[in-house]
């Protein structure tokens, strides 16, 4: 037994991107842990102030692709 798939909550907790990625991979692979998926801080305020909203798109764009691949059975 991993040390996941005990009782507690899952955390995620990475630059936003990347965290919120994972929580989609988790998804996929383990629906069962993934049920278990908390939020954490993913964003603080003032980090990366300049680039979020270019990120936020990206990120957007991105889980588009993750969601659309799903509904076709396609890989990601």
């Amino acid at each position: 037994m991993s040390s996941v798939e005990g009782p507690r909550p899952i955390k995620i907790v990475s630059h936003s991107l990347h965290a919120e990625k994972a929580r989609a991979y988790l998804w996929r692979q383990r629906p069962d842990l993934a049920a278990r998926l908390t939020r954490a801080r993913d964003y603080r305020l003032g980090e990366w102030i300049l680039v979020k909203p270019a990120l936020t798109v990206l990120r957007l764009w991105k889980l588009r692709r993750i969601t659309d691949s799903q509904s076709h059975g396609d890989a990601p």
